[in-house]
């Protein structure tokens, strides 16, 4: 599945300070599942998500057409030490935004790695992102040889 007209298409949509479609003004959903058909965009809320304390696999409703991403609204970037499963179980990226920023965590090559798609770290937070990565990165490397 090709996302990458897709997340262009939702981190301008969100850089614009724009909603996917009129559905996403609701902030009672802390997640959301983002997915595109055709040229139009749509937003499943998802109540309750949570990798933390979710059991493995993680499942989500899958609407029609291909699913882009996996966006949840939190007071910081900083990604839970859990948010790794989100790309590694459900094979679609993460979007993290504090509404001023975007962070996606996506697996790229086997690797997990961490973007700003929008707005800036500062350097302690950069820190922070780096060293999360690397031990959420550990924790997947964990899983993958135990099985």
């Amino acid at each position: 599945m090709r996302t990458a007209p897709a997340l262009a298409a939702i981190t301008l949509s969100l850089a614009l300070g724009q909603p996917v479609i009129a559905a996403a003004q609701d902030r009672d959903a802390t997640c959301a599942l983002l997915s595109r058909t055709g040229e139009r965009y749509a937003r499943v809320p998802l109540p309750g998500f949570d990798p933390a304390s979710s059991p493995a696999p993680l499942s989500i409703p899958t609407p029609e057409g291909a699913t882009a991403l996996v966006l949840c609204r939190r007071a910081s970037v900083l990604p839970e030490m859990t948010d790794y499963r989100v790309p590694a179980e459900l094979h679609l990226p993460l979007a993290i935004t504090d509404e001023r920023r975007v962070l996606y965590l996506e697996i790229v090559g086997g690797r997990l790695q961490a973007t700003f798609r929008r707005g800036q770290a500062s350097p302690d937070e950069e820190a922070e992102v780096k060293a999360r990565v690397g031990e959420m990165q550990a924790a997947m490397d964990r899983g993958a040889a135990s099985k």
